[in-house]
């Protein structure tokens, strides 16, 4: 198949020409058309943080509303997206993994190429929507029952790094579930301890600012420690609630894109825009219910320094998804 007379986002730029492909594609060729009907071709979204949508929540257990959330994301532009869970107890977790193993992509639908754990390993101070009931302590054997539950499709873990046995925990992830990313946040640690979990073998900070101390110029924080980490993702809430305007241009001019000016010790290498529609918190009842099904929280994700090659991993139908990050600058 062949479109003709667009605008195509390559190499982090539109171009006019014309695309060919098939369940691939196959090339890509500039050029004008005089019968160009101007619409933007870009590459589908992968969505790794996102919790709910259509009245849907993955932390439900519920094979419709998984149904529901992917054909949604998908009719938005994003082909694949993580199940995002909230902090449960483990048996409402082990139901969320087993429907999440068991889904299939419909036709008209997104891939769900990963599982996102925020939580339970987080801290009660920095909690935020987090339900304190649900709270423990970082346990490997957890999560080895819940990706075994999932089929091994957990791809990233929220924790805060200052809690007992976290360094532990860490180290133990990275040696033996390489295919799952630690990420930091929902935590009261100072710079030195996300350093150290850096160290350990952490590699994201999740809502970057959101969840964690800010910037000190004698206390730097976690923030801080993502930039001098080379290789650390970091996402941001870009919905000018969560995080003032100011501040977001702010983090654009300490991570900068590959085409900055500021490239020799941190730089952005890979962007990707997401959306959130989240049920806030889990804590329900007659008088109380916090579900806001209409909140919706776009999201930049950043990576720092220069390794340029680290792939986002990702497993749908037990194959394994290497993402070409030059196609989703």
């Amino acid at each position: 198949m062949r479109i003709s007379g667009s605008r195509i986002f390559t190499d982090g730029r539109f171009i006019s020409g014309s695309i060919e492909f098939d369940q691939k594609i196959r090339s890509i060729l500039p050029g004008k058309d005089e019968k160009a009907d101007g619409a933007y071709i870009i590459p589908g979204l992968i969505d790794i943080h996102t919790h709910a949508a259509m009245g849907a929540d993955a932390s439900d257990g519920d094979p419709e509303g998984m149904l529901a959330m992917s054909r949604y994301y998908a009719a938005g532009g994003v082909t694949s997206w993580c199940p995002t869970t909230m902090t449960l107890k483990e048996p409402e977790l082990t139901k969320a993994m087993q429907v999440i193993r068991d889904f299939r992509r419909p036709e008209d639908g997104a891939k769900a190429a990963g599982v996102n754990l925020e939580g339970p390993f987080v801290s009660y101070e920095k909690r935020g929507a987090q339900n304190p009931d649900n709270i423990a302590l970082p346990d490997i054997g957890m999560l080895e029952r819940l990706n075994e539950a999932s089929g091994g499709l957990v791809r990233l873990i929220t924790l805060a790094p200052e809690l007992e046995g976290a360094m532990t925990f860490i180290r133990d992830i990275s040696c033996s579930f390489p295919e799952v990313t630690v990420s930091v946040a929902h935590t009261e640690a100072g710079y030195e301890t996300v350093c150290e979990a850096f160290q350990n073998g952490a590699a994201h900070m999740t809502h970057l600012f959101n969840g964690m101390n800010g910037i000190h110029h004698r206390a730097p924080g976690p923030v801080c420690a993502a930039y001098d980490t080379p290789g650390v993702f970091v996402e941001l809430i870009c919905d000018g609630i969560h995080i003032h305007p100011s501040v977001i241009r702010m983090l654009f001019s300490l991570f900068p894109g590959r085409d900055g000016q500021r490239k020799p010790t941190g730089f952005i290498t890979e962007e990707i825009l997401y959306q959130e529609r989240v049920d806030v918190t889990r804590h329900r009842d007659e008088e109380h219910d916090h579900r806001r099904d209409d909140m919706v929280l776009p999201f930049i994700l950043f990576q720092c320094g220069d390794n340029a090659e680290q792939d986002s991993k990702g497993n749908g139908d037990q194959d394994r998804i290497e993402v070409d990050h030059d196609r989703i600058r």
